[in-house]
């Protein structure tokens, strides 16, 4: 007589536990790539979409837009790693105050940094609609002025500097700007701790 076995045997891996084992790790590697080709995508996206608007903001070529965007991005990226918010908010709240900025005469660090310091400003007073709400603050600023009712996130920073409003409102955009980045500069202790 022989003896009868269970067609696994020990610790092959066989048998049916074997198929689900290989399964799962299938299914996370799946989840792993997909996860990899989503953020690819969301990284394309940003590049273009920053390039397109770069371009047309500036006249710089496409080419020559799209290594200034990457550049762009890939310090947004660094920003919302350690920052409030997803990627999304840093790109899409960089590209709203990217036309009065660069018009106003604002540098590409100086927008990262209104950007960076004014999602942390808007998070803290607002949470996530403030994520939303803080660099339409900054673009109404620049263009139309602050007040109470309107721009509550740059009506912050602006008091955190002391700044009057109505002085501030009477400035020049290159002013303007300067002053909203000594402004949400004094939220950086902050936005070092969230």
């Amino acid at each position: 007589g022989g003896a009868a076995t269970d067609g696994g045997g020990g610790g092959g891996g066989g048998g049916f536990g074997g198929i689900l084992a290989g399964a799962s790790a299938l299914a996370g590697l799946g989840g792993i790539v997909g996860g990899v080709v989503s953020l690819n995508d969301e990284l394309d996206q940003a590049n273009a979409g920053m390039a397109t608007l770069i371009s047309g903001i500036t006249g710089t070529g496409i080419a020559d837009s799209m290594l200034i965007a990457k550049d762009v991005v890939k310090d947004l990226r660094k920003d919302a790693a350690v920052g409030v918010g997803e990627l999304s908010n840093y790109v899409e709240g960089f590209q709203k105050i990217m036309g009065p900025g660069l018009t106003g005469g604002a540098s590409l660090d100086q927008m990262r940094d209104l950007t960076r310091t004014s999602l942390a400003a808007g998070f803290a007073m607002r949470g996530g609609a403030g994520l939303e709400q803080a660099p339409m603050d900054i673009v109404q600023a620049l263009t139309g002025g602050v007040n109470d009712r309107q721009t509550p996130i740059a009506l912050a920073a602006l008091q955190a500097i002391g700044q009057d409003v109505s002085k501030f409102n009477d400035m020049k955009m290159k002013d303007k700007i300067d002053t909203l980045v000594e402004g949400f500069g004094k939220f950086d202790a902050g936005v070092a701790v969230m």
